[in-house]
């Protein structure tokens, strides 16, 4: 990826100084000597990192750091011959993510790729959340019976996880909040006629259905950033008792996350609308919740978990979006 990183210092010297320490081929730098100037290419051009003196032609450092930053993000380098503490408190004040003082040397280079590689991966990440909510609202286009489907299952699942683990392990919760998001992003390969029909499937046209697992999984194996998630993508049907599919796994093959999963899928779909049936109420959901437990299909302690979360009126919404 080519990188632009604009200089702005009214001392042409120092440009040429950041020019040569910084640029190479995958760095291109733009250079400015004014505010207005530094504007003038801001407003034409994307840059990835501000590199700006703190003094300045028709204005400072910090009036262009507070005004660059209400409509970017992108890191920003504060540079100086100045070393009073109010300069530096006002530079972070304003934006600023590092103070360097002049004369500087090639830490500033190994300063600037370390910020554009870490604005990269935080990129990445990004784009791999808006992929992860269009490849959900993909498979809920095409069902309306299932709008909200996944984030609602995510919602039930996380009011599971909090009550008994609380927040602090995040890597694990966001594994199954993504796991919820994309568990039926499988079903994207199932026929039309089958997914909208609006009558009791037939068992073949079941079994056919019921490939959405193995589906999932093929789509989003090769993801790295999925790999968490790949347990329930996969699995949020497996049964404890081992009559679930598509590995039949039981007890213990199955981890507390992709069994909390389960449960979040199998409430929200009873209190869902049906073509072919009414949504149960809550306590006729919690009653066939309950009984399959009993059956050691679920985990009673992740049924009264969630029961007592909704009797609770604990607030359950869909969850707030992060990143691995």
């Amino acid at each position: 990826m080519k990188h632009y990183v604009l200089a702005v210092d009214s001392d042409l010297s120092t440009l040429a100084i950041i020019r040569d320490l910084i640029a190479d081929e995958s760095i291109d730098i733009l250079e400015a000597t004014s505010v207005d100037a530094a504007f003038s290419i801001i407003e034409r051009k994307k840059i990835h990192l501000l590199i700006t003196d703190y003094q300045l032609i028709n204005g400072s450092g910090v009036s262009l750091i507070e005004k660059f930053r209400k409509d970017h993000n992108y890191p920003v380098v504060m540079i100086s011959t100045l070393s009073d503490k109010q300069v530096k408190l006002s530079s972070f004040e304003a934006g600023a993510n590092m103070f360097i003082m002049k004369p500087f040397g090639l830490e500033i280079k190994m300063i600037v790729h370390n910020f554009l590689n870490l604005f990269d991966a935080i990129e990445k990440l990004e784009n791999a959340e808006d992929i992860i909510h269009a490849l959900s609202f993909a498979v809920e286009k095409r069902d309306t019976y299932t709008q909200g489907h996944h984030a609602r299952v995510a919602s039930y699942s996380l009011a599971i996880y909090d009550e008994i683990y609380g927040t602090d392990n995040n890597h694990e919760r966001e594994a199954l909040r993504v796991g919820c998001m994309l568990h039926d992003i499988g079903k994207i390969g199932i026929k039309d006629t089958i997914l909208k029909s609006k009558n009791i499937l037939s068992r073949k046209e079941r079994k056919e259905v019921e490939k959405h697992s193995e589906y999932g999984y093929d789509i989003c194996r090769d993801l790295k950033t999925l790999q968490p998630a790949l347990p329930i993508i996969r699995n949020h049907h497996e049964m404890l008792d081992g009559s679930g599919y598509p590995d039949g796994l039981k007890g213990f093959q199955i981890s507390n996350i992709v069994a909390i999963a389960t449960i979040g899928d199998i409430f929200d779909a009873l209190t869902s609308e049906r073509s072919y049936r009414k949504k149960n109420t809550l306590k006729e959901a919690f009653i066939i919740l309950r009984s399959m437990s009993k059956n050691k299909k679920l985990n009673p302690f992740f049924v009264s978990t969630l029961e007592k979360a909704i009797i609770e009126s604990k607030k359950i919404s869909p969850p707030i979006s992060t990143i691995f």
